[in-house]
């Protein structure tokens, strides 16, 4: 039987044993209704399943309370966290991240430290977005998070305060408040945040070489450990001129300091023998001082009573991060002496990142259908001048040969369109979307200058056919695009050691995904779906080793093609009325097709991740939250990853008058969410071991103050989309 039809039987199997999984619970839950009322608090629903999107309740989740985004990443459905912190939805890599519908202008390393330094106080809902409509960038080959941000809808005054403290093997606190004010026809909003954060990653890396028939390994110990502090801040008005015309602005701004000492000690080892060569130990010491200011204007006009409007955004967000580098590896011989001279780089990382964003909507209802049209034009200029030295004499000097100047101009026009129309039991939305790319980059130094000038059109079409009140079959398709991040395309080299390096690709083309799904919904709780992705340029980091050389050098590529087939299961099931669970199982398989440096790629495997979370009611004022997530092995382009999973526990207590929450967790009770695997590629043969600071107690309290009544809010949608998601800071 080949794979093919091996990946199809598994699946095929694993739908009529899910179906006969969701018929018994949903017989359980008809056998609970007949069950004599007790008096506890309402069901505490954490998962809800929309037609394009999964969304996650992060605020009524005792487990989440305390826990940056980043964490809370690794116990969304079907979400999985890489040893390298990349991001990947079933297996979909290529992922965009918004705030409040705002894209992100970060990726790379300073995309994680984003979401490391973002905690759950102030987040509302994730929302895990599958297809996106044409409305949304067309950025986002596999897919789009959104993080919904907490708002006060008070009429009058409110506020939300909250501070935490969590230790792991080191601690971590913050403390921050959510403030809002509306006065007749103007809001307020405030909302700060500081934080200071430590955390740890230790591994192991083993690589072997075979120069001139003789086999040798690297055998790397390496501590790393990061400690960052700073205030968030965003401000904003809200301005009702009157039932036509509103206008507003919003400023916000993130400041970090960031120290970041790396060691490691790298033993060198005749494989044959066993016996230690030589060593070389690396102590690296790396520092940056962070800034993001953005700026938004808004305005709508509510052109009739039909819902006929035209709304308005102007973006700016700044982007300054100066990385002090520092590297020095000192070289042994097998008795423990120095051998030769010290390794030794200082460097100046002063990377600036400015991009205007334009954007108009425009919505109008008639004879029945929604349509929806709108333009986007963006602009994107960035700056990396990084100078390395090196010592001459004993006396640090400049290094030329490693310094470089890197300037990238990116201009991207955007127009879309999109029709929907909803009869009694069924409904469609189609849209098309056009994205016109101009990029140039140039290094300076090298007097390299690569451009790139291309059109692309992205459909979307969803259907929903309601079968009866309580089945409804949901088809949507879309294509979309990853373009590289904007560091990427920097030719120049980034160390770790003397042995590992980085470098960008000046000829990295955009990847392009064509995604179907299917899903069918029960009782408007319980979930099936078939999803398929057919990608073409895949972006992927691949590594290349030089066996003469013994230099590991990590460069992002074009792979060929890669397949993804993956089925999603949500089952909430009511096993009493103070017992809820909610659980999700998410089946796929990846297949890479590339040659590589003349080695042909084509690999592929099937993987699934299981999440289990368990919510008890104790009384009106407490509850317990018991949560499991596993992952199998699974394969990302050449690296293969083992099993991992863990185990949390939190509760949830009201305090004064349900005017205060108290929240205790314990997050990786065992220690268990480790990375392990493997690379054997053509000429690799690694293997890596990596754990985190998974393991912590989380306190954290919070307390409402309102005085007013309720008033409908309005969220406005920034225009700076697509941008965010991909400037590469830190990288």
């Amino acid at each position: 039987m080949n794979k093919h039809l091996k990946v199809s039987y598994l699946i095929y199997s694993c739908i009529g044993i899910l179906l006969n999984v969701i018929q018994t619970a949903a017989a359980q839950e008809m056998q609970q209704q007949t069950l004599k009322e007790v008096n506890v608090n309402a069901k505490t629903i954490i998962l809800k399943r929309e037609a394009d999107r999964l969304i996650v309740n992060v605020e009524k989740s005792a487990k989440a309370s305390g826990e940056n985004v980043y964490e809370l990443l690794k116990d969304l459905p079907g979400v999985i966290v890489t040893g390298e912190d990349n991001v990947s939805i079933s297996g979909k890599t290529g992922i965009s991240f918004m705030i409040d519908g705002k894209k992100v202008m970060l990726s790379g390393d300073q995309l994680k430290n984003m979401l490391k330094n973002t905690y759950s106080d102030n987040i509302r809902q994730i929302e895990i977005i599958y297809t996106p409509p044409a409305k949304y960038d067309a950025e986002g080959a596999g897919g789009m998070i959104n993080i919904v941000t907490k708002k006060n809808v008070e009429q009058g005054y409110s506020g939300t305060f909250f501070t935490r403290y969590s230790q792991g093997k080191y601690g971590s606190y913050g403390a921050g408040a959510n403030l809002s004010s509306r006065i007749n026809k103007v809001t307020y909003l405030l909302n700060m945040d500081y934080y200071n954060s430590a955390y740890f990653s230790q591994g192991t890396e083993n690589r072997r070489f075979d120069t001139k028939g003789i086999a040798t390994e690297f055998r790397q110990q390496s501590y790393d450990k990061a400690n960052a502090s700073g205030p968030s801040v965003k401000a904003g008005i809200d301005w009702k001129i009157n039932a036509q015309h509103t206008a507003g602005f919003s400023v916000d701004g993130n400041f970090s300091r960031k120290n970041n000492p790396y060691t490691a000690v790298t033993d060198v080892a005749t494989i044959k023998t066993g016996s230690i060569d030589s060593s070389f130990n690396t102590n690296n010491q790396l520092g940056n001082k962070y800034s993001n200011l953005n700026g938004s204007l808004y305005y709508t006009l509510q052109l009739d009573t039909s819902g006929q409007s035209l709304a308005f955004s102007y973006d700016i967000s700044h982007f300054d991060d100066r990385q002090d580098l520092s590297y020095r590896t000192d070289f042994y011989n097998n008795t423990g002496k120095i051998y030769r001279d010290a390794a030794i780089l200082s460097g100046y990382n002063p990377i600036r990142i400015n991009i205007h964003v334009l954007k108009l909507d425009y919505t109008v209802n008639k004879a029945g259908y929604t349509i929806e049209t709108g333009a986007k034009s963006s602009f994107i200029n960035t700056c990396n001048d990084i100078k390395y030295a090196s010592p001459v004499n004993g006396i640090m000097k400049p290094d030329a040969t490693r310094s470089n100047n890197f300037d990238y101009h990116e201009r991207i026009n955007a127009a879309y369109l999109s029709v929907k129309k909803e009869w009694k039991k069924f409904s469609f939305q189609a849209g098309l979307r056009g994205e016109h790319t101009n990029t140039s980059g140039n290094s300076i130094t090298l007097n390299n200058i690569v451009s790139r000038n291309y059109f692309q059109l992205f459909p979307s079409i969803f259907l929903q056919q309601q079968l009866s009140p309580d089945h409804t079959l949901n088809l949507s398709y879309s294509r979309r695009i990853t373009r590289p991040d904007y560091n990427s395309f920097n030719p120049f080299e980034f160390y770790f050691d003397p042995y590992s390096l980085t470098r960008g690709n000046p000829y990295l083309n955009p990847e392009f995904a064509n995604s179907f799904e299917l899903s069918y919904t029960f009782r408007s709780k319980y979930m099936l779906s078939l999803g398929y992705t057919a990608s073409t340029n895949v972006i992927s980091d691949i590594s290349h080793l030089n066996d003469s050389t013994k230099i590991l050098e990590y460069v992002p590529v074009n792979l060929d093609s890669k397949h993804n087939l993956s089925l999603h299961l949500l089952v909430p099931v009511s096993i009493s009325p103070w017992w809820e669970t909610e659980n999700s199982f998410t089946l796929y398989n990846n297949r890479f097709n590339s040659g590589l440096s003349g080695t042909i790629l084509n690999r592929s495997q099937t993987s699934w991740k299981i999440t289990l979370n368990n919510t008890f009611t104790i009384d009106k004022k407490t509850n317990v939250q018991l949560m499991g997530t596993y992952t199998s092995a699974y394969l990302q382009d050449i690296s293969s990853f083992e099993p991992a999973g863990s185990i949390s526990l939190a509760i949830k207590r009201y305090v004064l008058n349900h005017n205060g929450t108290i929240k205790l967790s314990a997050t990786d009770l065992f220690m268990t969410d480790k990375s392990r695997g493997f690379i054997h590629f053509d000429n690799q043969d690694i293997r890596f071991y990596q754990f985190y600071d998974s393991r912590k107690l989380t306190l954290t309290f919070t307390l409402n103050l309102r005085k007013g009544t309720r008033f409908s809010g309005r969220e406005k949608e920034a225009g700076n989309e697509e941008e965010t998601n991909r400037v590469s800071i830190g990288k």
